[in-house]
Formats: structure tokens, C-alpha cells, sequence
């Protein structure tokens, strides 16, 4: 059974007219039928029919119900009229119905009646093949309300128009790890915390920090293994069977520790994210950010310059979005997540504890991924135990779960570096063993390379994966020894963000 509720919908706060105006450019969901499933027993009540199965990891980017199919044959139908106009399905015969905010489907077959489902439920119609090959809807009873079919799509979500008018393959992309961050504005605010700090310095101020009892109470073996390697310990945790099973709560803390992090005007992702801004107003001038980095710093920064940072795979927003232009909306992708995605859940809402495996343990429901635009709404996802969209810390950088967005924006990264023509590196360390994904596109990528790093070793350590991966200095990338600051000059002119 395929259950839209409505409840999520009236999230949104989106009028009627609004809701459907957001998808006069959708492109057809697709629906998926549960046949295999039929000898489940949670599916077998005397009451109901089973119409099909929905799992969260086929969700993607394009809209959460896109990748839900009814059946498997090779012909594709598309209704052109009643609840499913625009839909393909591969089954020319299908009952509909509605139940109480649910749209309910089933497979049907020329001699059989309508399904029953109960007395709470009841079949408007069904879908017919006719001789062009397009399904059409014959009605039954009373015709389906125009709330009923606004919210059914409704559920493709306003993220989704977003993303179709966003740049495919943008021109100018910024690519920023942890030094970035830290190296952002002054000194003097990383030591009063308010700047996130590097790596291996992390761990003191997560365990100081008195609101994160689950750092706080880690073994003892542990914290020692902290002052060598913060990836190293994090591995070590995972696989500790004491610490294990407080995995998810020390990643809502850590969402909660970076969450926390704001930026100021004197800030360079600020200063960068209103050069963007103008450019965008004035120009056909393309570019995108790729951030291994959890904080918000850099989509505070565009926010507050007027500019809106769409991020693919995300289904829900926790508050209502202004009128926006093409020319403010700007594409960051989080290949490792960040503290403001979250799934909202209420299965594990309990005192008991959640542990998913090593590789990062699946989750499956019809909540998609909350993009948390209001900064105070973040402890409130965390105190709920909503489940953090981030990566651990560690070498193989597994999420808290193996959710849909993280492989959508890891995919995005990958496409995004492929198809550029200039990408900026900073802060981040060349460590192409453990980010493959990250490393290998930037190995194969034709775009010119521009790698700030203000340390020699750093320098000696990009130039040999560079010169490995056949790239000729100068020719394919350039080597900027300086910081951030130091560089951002550089920086502009060479992704033509200069003006007089």
C-alpha cells in the first residue's frame, strides 16, 4: 500500500493554488507494485490488498515517488486524465482509491471487481489501456476532489521545482573541507568557538561541551586513541561493543555541536557568497560548492545574502520558502551530510539504543530528507532523536544510516567535479586512500585544478597525486601556497567573481 499522509503535506503551510502551481514542470512519477512481496503476512489482513511497497532507499534527488513502479513489464503507460495524470506505470490496469488523506493503488484485471478495502475506503475509478497506448480513467461514484489529487502531488515536493532550474553541469566549482572552515575569519574566534575546529583538535571541545553526555562517556581506551587520530578512535568506537550502541546519539550530538557555529559579515564564505550573489544578478555565470564540512557557515552565508542553496534529494523543508528568482538559487552538495539534514522518525522514540551496522545500516519508511532551514529548529530534530544525514568521522566516512541522500549527493559531487571547467580546493587534506569518491573524480576530471594549501607537505602531497593522475602543473592545476584569506583574491579572479 502506497500511504501519502496528509499531515506531512500541511507541513509545507502552501495554499492550495501555490501547491499546484509548484509542479507544472514535474516529470512522471513512476509507480512500483509489491507482487513479490504478496506472501508477507504484514501484508495479508483480512481487511486490506496489498497495492505495492515503498522503500526510502529508492528515493532520488528528482522527487521521493519518482523511482516507485507497479509492476515490472517493459511497456510504460501515462494516464492523461484523473489522479495520475502524468504518471508512468508499466501496468495498463489499475484500481484507485482513497482513504482519509492515503491514496490507495492495486493492479487490476479486466474480470475482477473493484478491490475491497474496508468501509473507510472507496474506489473512484480505474485506468483503462485504449489504442494510443495512453491509459485512460474511467470514474466511478463521486469524482475525486482537487485537494485530493494537489496533495497526492504535492508529495514530489517543492525541493524538486527547485532543482530543475538549477544549472545541470555549472562552470565554477568550490570545493571545501574542514581548513576552509576553521580558516574562514579571524583566529580569535575559533578560540572563543565560534569557528568549528580542525580535525584533530575536535574531539577536547566535543567532550567539554556540556550538553554531550555521549562524548563525554566514552571508554577510557578511546579517549587516549582521540590524541593520535580522530578518525582512528572513531573507527575504534564503532567497533567497540560498549560504545557501539551509543553510535546515533553521539551523531545527533555531534549535529548539535555543529549546528551551533554562525557566521559573521567578516566571514570569507560571506564575502564569497555575495560576490556569487552579484554575479548571478548580472551575468549568465555558473558555479556550485562541494563542503565535507557538518556546519552551517556556508549556507548561512548565501542565505543571508539573498540567495537560496538547493540541495538535492531533500524532500521536506521545515519552513515556508519566499518567491525565489533562477538568479537565487545556488547548488551545495554534501557528499558527507551535514547537522542541518535529518529523517524524521518517531519508530525509535523510546530510551532504548540504535545501532546500525559497520557499513552503515539501511532505513526504510515514507519520511524523506528534512532540510532544516530555521538554525533553532535543529536542537529540536535532536532532541526528537530525529537521525542525522551525516558521515562519521572516520576513513571509510560511513553515514549514521545508508539513506538515499547521502548516495544522491555523493553521486551529485562526483557529476558536479566531472563537468566542470574550474575547481577550487580548500582545506582540504589529499587523502585519495580513504575519500575515493571524492579523489577519483577529481583524478579523472578535465577541469583545471587550483589546490590552496599554505603548508609544504600538503603542497608535496597534491603535486604527486596530481603529476600520478597525469595532470601537468600549471597546464591542468596550479598550487596556491596560502591560506584562505591569503588566497581569496586569487581565488575571485580565477572563477571570474572580480569586479571593478
Amino acid at each position: 500500500m502506497i500511504n501519502l499522509n496528509k499531515n506531512e503535506l500541511e507541513k509545507e503551510n502552501l495554499d492550495t493554488d501555490e501547491k499546484i502551481n509548484c509542479f507544472d514542470n514535474i516529470e512522471p512519477i513512476r509507480l512500483f507494485t509489491g507482487k513479490e512481496l504478496r506472501d508477507l503476512e504484514v501484508y495479508l489482513e483480512t481487511d486490506s490488498v496489498l497495492t505495492g511497497w515503498y522503500s526510502i532507499d529508492r528515493l532520488r534527488a528528482e522527487g521521493p515517488y519518482k523511482s516507485i513502479r507497479f509492476s515490472e513489464n517493459a511497456r510504460i503507460f501515462v494516464p492523461e486524465d484523473g489522479p495520475l495524470a502524468n504518471t508512468e506505470t508499466e501496468f495498463p490496469f489499475l484500481w484507485c482509491a482513497v482513504s482519509e488523506g492515503s491514496l490507495i493503488i492495486t493492479d487490476k484485471k479486466d474480470d475482477t471487481p473493484p478491490p475491497v478495502y474496508g468501509d473507510y475506503v472507496k474506489v473512484r475509478g480505474y485506468y483503462n489501456l485504449d489504442h494510443s497506448d495512453k491509459m485512460i480513467w474511467h470514474s466511478i461514484g463521486d469524482a475525486w476532489d482537487e485537494n485530493e489529487i494537489a496533495e497526492f502531488r504535492m508529495l514530489s515536493n517543492p525541493s524538486y521545482s527547485l532543482q530543475k532550474r538549477i544549472p545541470v553541469n555549472p562552470q565554477n566549482i568550490f570545493f571545501f573541507g574542514a581548513g576552509a572552515s576553521f580558516g574562514s575569519d579571524g583566529r580569535h574566534l575559533y578560540s572563543e568557538g565560534l569557528l568549528p575546529p580542525l580535525g584533530n583538535n575536535l574531539y577536547p571541545f566535543l567532550r567539554d561541551a556540556p550538553e554531550l553526555q555521549e562524548w563525554r562517556n566514552i571508554p577510557k581506551e578511546i579517549k587516549e586513541l582521540f590524541a593520535e587520530s580522530f578518525e582512528k578512535a572513531m573507527a575504534a568506537l564503532d567497533k567497540n561493543d560498549k560504545a557501539v550502541s551509543k553510535s546515533l546519539r553521539r551523531d545527533i550530538e555531534l549535529s548539535l555541536f555543529f549546528s551551533k557555529h554562525h557566521p559573521k559579515t567578516s566571514n570569507l564564505y560571506w564575502k564569497l557568497a555575495r560576490k556569487v550573489a552579484r554575479k548571478l544578478r548580472t551575468s549568465r555565470w555558473s558555479g556550485a560548492v562541494v563542503t565535507l564540512n557538518y556546519e552551517r557557515l556556508l549556507e548561512e552565508s548565501f542565505m543571508r545574502n539573498e540567495v537560496f542553496t538547493v540541495v538535492r534529494g531533500v524532500t521536506f523543508y521545515d519552513d515556508n520558502l519566499p518567491s525565489l528568482q533562477n538568479n537565487q538559487l545556488f547548488e551545495v552538495c554534501y557528499p558527507h551530510g551535514a547537522c542541518q539534514f535529518f529523517m524524521g522518525q518517531n519508530w525509535f522514540a523510546g530510551d532504548g539504543d540504535i545501532a546500525f551496522s559497520p557499513n552503515g545500516g539501511g532505513m526504510a519508511g515514507h519520511t524523506g530528507a528534512n532540510h532544516i532551514l530555521k538554525s533553532s529548529n535543529i536542537p529540536i530534530a535532536c532532541e526528537k532523536r530525529q537521525l542525522p544525514l551525516i558521515c562519521r568521522y572516520h576513513p571509510q566516512k560511513t553515514p549514521s544510516f545508508r539513506n538515499y541522500f547521502i548516495d544522491t549527493q555523493q553521486n551529485r559531487s562526483q557529476e558536479l567535479m566531472l563537468n566542470a571547467q574550474v575547481i577550487t580546493i580548500v582545506g582540504v587534506q589529499c587523502l585519495p586512500q580513504n575519500d575515493v569518491h571524492i579523489w577519483t573524480p577529481l583524478a579523472q576530471t578535465k577541469a583545471f585544478l587550483i589546490y590552496v594549501e599554505p603548508g609544504q607537505y600538503g603542497q608535496e602531497q597534491f603535486k604527486s597525486w596530481a603529476i600520478n593522475s597525469g595532470k601537468i602543473e600549471n597546464k591542468d592545476f596550479k598550487i596556491i601556497p596560502h591560506t584562505f584569506k591569503g588566497a581569496f583574491e586569487e581565488i575571485l579572479k580565477f572563477n571570474d567573481l572580480q569586479f571593478d
